[in-house]
């Protein structure tokens, strides 16, 4: 299923898309918010596939400038707007939107403008399964973290912690959509609360039905264990 990241302080025309949405991608989950400040809060919620922005929220420069942090994660950006003004389009270009779409539009031309950005932010998670991804650090600073050096994924409620041999990240998302932020084959769940990356797996006691990686002993539940042996490479299948 698609996320798409909707973005419009006008209400009924942000009724009105959402129309339109159903009837042209039902299949689509679409999360309404009215301002680019709620926008940022909301970008770990979801491995978000498209963003669809009016270009003038808060201020003139507001759509314009969270497009930009948006391009940072690597979202496609579909830009609306009702004004004609070429100072904004010139601006709303620097930040290479998949369309710019002009207010009001139909059904169609929304459907193939989306069509478009979603065949662009496919290609985007298929690069990134050897690739990287963004977390925010404490200070809201976007920390670019190759997928490779991942090795552990702990989740916590609602939140999940990344671990690397340098550091750890949290990130607020359910353990179940780890898929979605970080389409690998090497990563394998293993038991209720872990996800970790194969790569680094040093040991497997099959007698305690647990696992090593890193120093770091986890549980390897029965439900899982077929999964895991799997995704080990051949001649790590000894037990």
């Amino acid at each position: 299923m698609e996320h798409l990241l909707l973005v419009e302080d006008d209400q009924l025309f942000a009724l009105e898309i959402k129309m339109l949405m159903d009837g042209c991608h039902p299949e689509v989950n679409m999360l309404h918010i009215t301002t680019a400040g709620e926008a940022r809060y909301h970008l770990q919620d979801q491995d978000w596939d498209l963003a669809l922005l009016d270009v003038v929220l808060e201020t003139d420069k507001a759509g314009i400038e969270l497009a930009a942090e948006l391009k940072e994660f690597e979202i496609p950006v579909i830009f609306m707007t009702s004004f004609q003004r070429d100072d904004l389009f010139e601006k709303a270009l620097h930040t290479e939107p998949c369309n710019f779409l002009q207010k009001p539009f139909t059904g169609l031309q929304l459907k193939r403008a989306i069509d478009l950005a979603l065949v662009q932010s496919n290609k985007k998670k298929e690069h990134r399964k050897d690739n990287f991804v963004f977390f925010k650090d404490a200070g809201k600073s976007l920390v670019k973290v190759a997928v490779s050096d991942i090795y552990l994924i702990e989740s916590f409620g609602n939140y999940c912690r990344f671990y690397t041999p340098a550091r750890r990240f949290t990130h607020r998302m359910a353990l179940k959509y780890y898929t979605d932020f970080i389409p690998s084959d090497d990563f394998v769940r293993i038991n209720r609360n872990h996800v970790i990356n194969v790569n680094y797996v040093e040991t497997i006691d099959s007698k305690e039905q647990s696992i090593y990686l890193v120093e770091t002993k986890l549980p390897l539940s029965r439900r899982y264990r077929s999964i895991l042996l799997n995704a080990l490479p051949e001649s790590s299948k000894l037990f």
